[in-house]
């Protein structure tokens, strides 16, 4: 199974700069499985969310319930991805991952300044055993390299 960050998900599920290249990426892999935790089940629903909410600040009144309804499309899409096990729900043990995470933050945090989220994402990928790290974030790429997993670095050219 294949770990990616929520940059890459959200990506995949919405209409974002990057997004195309997100799915060359997953299409060069093969459409492999990825991995789905609870921390993406919060992170990437929230910035569905969050975008939508951040598109609808700058639209007028009669243009927002365009906003509604693509927030609608991705979350079916992220439902679709579920449902067939495009993103695979795993289970991941919390303590363990936040050992890891401290371990990475105090080795690479005053270098690279990763955010917590960015460490948890990478020690999630090592406590599920993941060779594989799929990121479209430079510095987390850094930290997951140097951390033993292999790294695919999704950038935006659009």
């Amino acid at each position: 199974m294949i770990y990616a960050d929520s940059s890459f998900l959200l990506r995949l599920l919405s209409n974002e700069i990057g997004s195309a290249d997100a799915v060359a990426v997953f299409r060069k892999l093969g459409r492999p499985a990825l991995a789905f935790s609870p921390l993406h089940e919060v992170e990437v629903r929230n910035a569905l969310r969050a975008k939508a909410f951040s598109e609808k600040q700058t639209l007028p009144a009669s243009k927002r319930s365009g906003v509604d309804r693509e927030l609608a499309g991705w979350e079916s899409r992220l439902e679709r991805f579920l449902t067939r096990g495009i993103f695979a729900t795993v289970d991941v043990d919390w303590n363990g991952a936040v050992a890891v995470a401290l371990r990475l933050s105090n080795k690479h945090t005053l270098r690279l300044g990763t955010r917590a989220y960015d460490i948890l994402h990478v020690a999630f990928a090592l406590e599920l055993h993941c060779g594989v790290f799929v990121t479209c974030d430079i510095r987390q790429a850094g930290m997951a390299k140097s951390s033993g997993l292999k790294v695919t670095l999704a950038e935006a050219h659009e």
